[in-house]
């Protein structure tokens, strides 16, 4: 039987790596974990801070499960 839930856990698919430079911490691991992607942090993690920069860059495509790094400050 195949599956064609679109969030669906065991499935890779490709996601475009999104910008998340300049936003909350929050808001970016929420969007990033939205698109199937794990998330690790840089930095000190507080509920204020921003997101300087990432790995991979925007526009890169990347498979769904694939470890995003941002970096906070």
């Amino acid at each position: 039987m195949q599956k064609n839930d679109v969030g669906a856990d065991d499935s890779v698919r490709p996601v475009e790596m999104p910008d998340v430079t300049g936003m909350s911490l929050t808001e970016a691991k929420k969007i990033l974990k939205e698109l199937g992607l794990e998330v690790e942090i840089e930095g000190e993690e507080k509920e204020e801070i921003v997101v300087t920069d990432q790995l991979p860059k925007k526009g890169i495509e990347v498979s769904t499960g694939t470890k995003v790094t941002i970096y906070v400050q």
